[in-house]
């Protein structure tokens, strides 16, 4: 990307060791669906891997709830493998809003949003006016419409702002765990 470099890319191992793994999961301490994919996004928007190492019960088996948590993965990333593969950590001006993660493709013409907190109606993202020309969800690709000149009253403690793009979202969040919206830029 042009602009900034990644000094300090790393490596996060989620990785369960057998002498603890049973320990955990017959107290039921063991991953819930969410957590795995907010990891995932939260390493990738930070410029990092994860490496998810599952092992065999002791009859070479996985474990029913090692398979739910591979199973996790597969289903969210058959719609949403573009804001993991091939990106990384977003422009470092571009500030998230509560409750999103950015990632960026490495060629910079592309921005994700995760929506890991589903906002209500409305999604605004400072800085952003001038540089999206087209937004949609990836999970069905529909299209996601935008303002570039709102016209709201501002919040109590909101202030407008010259460059702001607010996206108009269905109020019902998509039958997904963490929604995508995929921002191309120009």
């Amino acid at each position: 990307m042009q602009g900034f470099s990644r000094v300090f890319p790393f490596f996060l191992a989620l990785i369960i060791p057998q002498k603890r793994r049973y320990f955990l999961i017959s107290r039921g301490l063991f991953f819930v669906q969410w957590t795995l994919i907010n990891l995932l996004i939260r390493t990738v928007s930070l410029g990092g891997n994860l490496l998810m190492n599952v092992g065999p019960t002791a009859r070479g088996y996985l474990d029913y709830r090692a398979k739910a948590a591979l199973k996790t993965y597969a289903d969210w990333m058959r719609y949403n493998n573009k804001s993991i593969y091939g990106c990384t950590m977003a422009d470092p001006a571009l500030q998230a809003p509560n409750g999103c993660y950015y990632t960026q493709s490495e060629d910079g013409k592309r921005l994700y949003v995760h929506l890991v907190e589903y906002p209500f109606a409305f999604l605004e993202l400072p800085g952003l006016a001038h540089k999206v020309r087209y937004a949609q969800f990836l999970q069905d690709n529909s299209e996601i419409l935008m303002d570039r000149e709102p016209n709201f009253m501002p919040d109590e403690g909101h202030l407008p702002s010259e460059d702001l793009l607010v996206l108009t979202i269905p109020l019902v969040k998509p039958n997904i765990l963490v929604p995508v919206i995929e921002l191309l830029l120009y």
